[in-house]
């Protein structure tokens, strides 16, 4: 049998640090681990020397972590995840099966399925929902991203130079934060959030090899070419962070990676640092960009067409946190529990998962110590890491706080594509990016045996304690009367039910009691110096106390809830209608709602896409990013007078109506969780020939005529403009002229699908056929074969005119430029695959075979 044994030097280096980080510590990497599982039968280790693995223990502290659901069958509760995000993928997946690629999203009125940022069907952990039931796929997707983002951060941690055990805490602290857990919900969030970290990682450790050899290089160019493996790596860790699908935690993360860049450099005074790691970073994304290119280019030509065209509302009322938010860094649910409408009360943030940002107590206590090592004695990668922590955490804390200071507001303002964003809360990733810094250093101060104790120590300790005695005195306070946890947060609402404020009394406890223990360790630790079992001890409190407090975010059920299909649905199983839900407005607020029986209902009703995608079920709901236009019919729909409604809901062929018991009464109120469906026989059907038609100069006029024409007359002559499309993309044509006389006109199906109709007519004379789906570019039309243009109707909705006699007419998608994205795309991963090749060759040449 052939083995491998690996030189040191002169084997390329790119290769040896992806499996020998450090030659010292040799830390953990993911290229690493894939290499030591594909080669485990090579290697006479023990099975405790495998356990004893960083990235083995934070499996099983990961399994740990979800006992739980694998041990009792359940599943957690997942508003937006199965609402939204898992239905979006199943319909990529459905589509897939059924023998076409989902170009189009025919629901809600049609809309570009790839275009759309957030259905992560491209993110490849998405597969485990083809593969699996929901519930049991959710399990998985939540397991295997939560212990990828604890390996990320530890990754990271270790490429600059902090010890196993305080990365292990770093890790720990974030992976199984309330941020992370309540990221669940918005489960391709939780998809973007360890390449973050594995990205910091890749430029730490190039940072290093940069910073080695820089005096011995002929060149940057030479650097480059050298580790171009780890290039490659970082290019795919773009990818990866990309295909995620959740935009703002790709984007945000970048002034992190910008800082780190900076930051080497200035601290090394090197402009040829700057350089190489400014040529590293920006060739390993732009290489990335090429290879996303058909998504990313796609999107950028939606964006316009989107509700995002327009400047957003940054919702400063919903998500800017307040000086009292602070104290949910010690007591998380001190501002109430997750959950709608009298579990929660913290004005400026509407929703627990909005401003949580829990890391345990230790992580709490151990960050101040990360200031007390002197400037002279840090390692030059500590100096970057703690400069680059408190600025990225100062900078994500102060952007949180909103309108809560001037900073966010003038940013908004004034900062392109800032007014496209809202929920300012959201930058409190930055603040757990800097955290993971300066707890990995906090820990490392603390278990370093330094005899006598420092000055500085014995202040950070009597700080600390006075701390942990403030928060037990508080703790006793809202004991003595729960009443007034809500008055900290200035909560004006309805009177908090004494049951719902004594729920959350147990965590408070046990947030305290850690405290109090972490603080117990830390004073031991540097008291009597570190032992073998204080790291055991420092992994367990911070591991138990976030399996405690912070696991019970995320309320469970049965793995089967997901899988009842609506009765309902068989109603409105005909796709020339579509079906509309009175109750959509009931969908935020199923937030961390315990009670299985409002899912089902929820599921029942048709709230949101909970009828999507079942087959020939057109649903009103648009899933995502809405289109600009659809907003505005939708909100002629809901606050229209009587006529608009009708004409709205007509024109867009809503035959079903479901209806019932006002949703606010369903949710709180105790009424019946019955509903029932309204048919609506005036109803336009989404396919429809017309004999005569009303010509408009514009999209306005075409909205004014739907707002006021009298319901029979809209039946009889839709609205049509002289915009069309030809050949995918946007032109004038004129129009023929009107007929004035009704005929007889005949109109069948002959083939439907997500980016493709077929259609056979006959009629004696001109006929307008209509398609209530969204006009978009790259949507083309066929007559018998030869290309007509596509007029928009009905303000935004597409129609042909069909010239007498039988006739074959034919729509179908094609994304515009997507030919030339796809040959973007393969360049980049060839260009990829290439260096990847250069690089085995280089270790097939510098490895030596031996018995």
């Amino acid at each position: 049998m052939t083995t491998f044994i690996w030189k040191t030097v002169p084997m390329p280096a790119d290769l040896s640090i992806l499996l020998n980080s450090e030659r010292k510590t040799k830390p953990l990497t993911p290229m690493g681990l894939l290499f030591l599982l594909s080669r485990m039968h090579t290697f006479r280790k023990s099975g405790l020397a495998v356990l004893r693995s960083p990235a083995v223990i934070l499996l099983l502290l990961t399994f740990v972590f979800f006992a739980d659901l694998f041990l009792t069958g359940k599943t957690f509760l997942l508003r937006d995840g199965f609402f939204l995000i898992i239905k979006a993928d199943l319909y990529g997946l459905q589509t897939l099966a059924d023998g076409s690629f989902p170009f189009w999203d025919t629901q809600g009125a049609g809309k570009p399925y790839m275009e759309n940022p957030g259905t992560g069907f491209f993110y490849p952990l998405s597969l485990v929902f083809s593969m699996f039931s929901v519930g049991w796929a959710i399990n998985l997707f939540c397991l295997l991203n939560v212990w990828l983002l604890g390996l990320g951060v530890y990754f990271f941690t270790r490429q600059m130079q902090i010890g196993r055990t305080p990365s292990m805490v770093a890790a720990i602290s974030i992976m199984f934060s309330t941020f992370t857990m309540a990221y669940l919900e918005f489960l391709i969030a939780l998809a973007a959030m360890p390449w973050i970290f594995f990205i910091l990682g890749v430029l730490g450790r190039f940072y290093h090899i940069a910073k080695e050899e820089g005096g011995r290089t002929t060149g940057t160019i030479s650097l480059l070419w050298r580790h171009r493996g780890l290039m490659v790596a970082l290019t795919f860790l773009f990818v990866l962070s990309y295909c995620a699908s959740y935009h703002e935690f790709f984007a945000y993360p970048f002034l992190g990676y910008l800082l780190f860049i900076i930051l080497t450099a200035a601290i090394e005074k090197s402009w040829r640092l700057l350089l190489s790691m400014s040529l590293f970073c920006g060739i390993g994304g732009f290489i990335a960009m090429l290879i996303v290119v058909p998504q990313l280019g796609l999107m950028w030509s939606f964006l316009p067409f989107t509700e995002r065209a327009m400047s957003f509302d940054a919702r400063f009322d919903m998500a800017s946190l307040s000086g009292a938010h602070l104290l949910k860094a010690i007591f998380p649910m001190i501002g109430g529990r997750p959950g709608f409408p009298d579990v929660y009360w913290s004005p400026g943030t509407y929703e627990f998962c909005i401003g949580t940002f829990y890391t345990g107590a230790l992580a709490l206590l151990a960050l101040p110590f990360a200031f007390l090592s002197r400037w002279r004695e840090r390692s030059r990668a500590e100096r970057v890491l703690l400069i680059w922590g408190v600025i990225l955490a100062a900078f994500g804390l102060i952007i949180s706080l909103g309108d809560n200071t001037p900073i966010y507001p003038l940013m908004w303002k004034y900062v392109p594509m800032m007014n496209k964003l809202r929920f300012a809360s959201k930058f409190l990733l930055l603040v757990l990016m800097g955290e993971v810094a300066l707890v990995g250093l906090g820990v490392q101060y603390i278990l370093k045996n330094r005899k006598p104790l420092e000055k500085r120590a014995v202040l950070v300790l009597c700080a600390e304690a006075l701390l942990a005695g403030l928060a037990v005195i508080l703790l006793v306070y809202v004991i003595m009367d729960p009443s007034r946890m809500p008055a900290l947060f200035n909560y004006k609402g309805a009177p908090v039910p004494d049951e719902k404020l004594a729920a959350v009394l147990p965590s408070l406890r046990w947030s305290c009691a850690f405290l109090v223990l972490a603080l117990g360790w830390i004073i031991w630790t540097l008291w009597r110096g570190a032992s073998r079992a204080t790291p055991l001890i420092a992994i367990g409190l911070a591991a138990i106390n976030l399996i405690i407090v912070s696991r019970p975010v995320q309320p469970t059920a049965p793995v089967g809830v997901y899988d009842r299909v609506p009765a309902m649905t068989r109603h409105a199983a005909d796709s020339r209608f579509r079906a509309f839900s009175l109750y959509e407005g009931a969908h935020q607020y199923l937030y961390a709602d315990p009670r299985v029986d409002i899912y089902e209902w929820a599921m029942e009703s048709g709230v949101n896409a909970a009828w999507y995608p079942y087959p020939n079920v057109h649903i009103l709901y648009q899933n995502g990013i809405k289109m600009l236009k659809y907003n505005i019919w939708m909100q002629n729909i809901y606050s229209g007078d009587e006529t608009a409604k009708k004409n709205f809901l007509n024109a867009i062929g809503v035959k079903w109506i479901v209806a019932g018991e006002q949703w606010p009464n369903i949710l709180w109120g105790g009424a019946k969780r019955e509903a029932r469906v309204v048919t609506r026989p005036a109803a336009i059907p989404r396919f429809a020939l017309y004999q005569d038609w009303h010509p408009v100069a514009s999209d306005g006029e075409a909205l004014r005529y739907l707002q006021l024409v009298p319901n029979l007359q809209l039946h009889a002559r839709p609205a049509i403009e002289e915009t069309s499309l030809l050949r995918g993309r946007g032109t004038s044509s004129t129009l023929p002229p009107r007929t004035m006389q009704s005929f007889s006109g005949s109109l069948t199906v002959t083939k439907e699908s997500n980016s493709r109709l077929e259609f056979k007519t006959n009629g004696e004379k001109t006929q307008l056929l209509v398609v209530s789906d969204a006009w978009y570019p790259g949507w083309s039309a066929t007559i018998d074969g030869k290309e007509t243009p596509i007029h928009r109707v009905n303000y935004m909705f597409r129609g042909v005119f069909v010239p007498p006699g039988a006739h074959e007419v034919t729509f179908s998608f094609w994304p515009v430029k997507l030919g030339w994205y796809c040959a973007a795309s393969c360049a980049g991963l060839l260009m990829a695959l290439s260096l990847l090749v250069s690089c085995w060759r280089d270790y097939k040449k510098y490895a030596k075979p031996v018995s």
